[in-house]
């Protein structure tokens, strides 16, 4: 996997394991201009926090399916 690759998966960690403690979230991963990553949620008033948690986890895991090769 490439450095940009690691910088995806990580920051997906890190919106999914936060997502049910903060409403927000904004998390960028990453050293360099060129494998940077970032990445935001945020959870609407009129939704579960649960509700919510699952839109995040889903949402990462499709992008991680369907843009597998993607890349800066």
């Amino acid at each position: 996997s490439s450095t940009y690759q690691l910088n995806t998966q990580t920051l997906f960690t890190s919106l999914t394991s936060n997502v049910s403690s903060a409403e927000f979230l904004n998390a960028t991963m990453g050293a360099f201009a060129f494998d940077t990553v970032r990445g935001l949620f945020m959870c609407r008033g009129n939704v579960s926090l649960e509700s919510c948690q699952q839109c995040v986890v889903n949402a990462t895991r499709r992008l991680l399916s369907e843009c597998a090769l993607a890349s800066a």
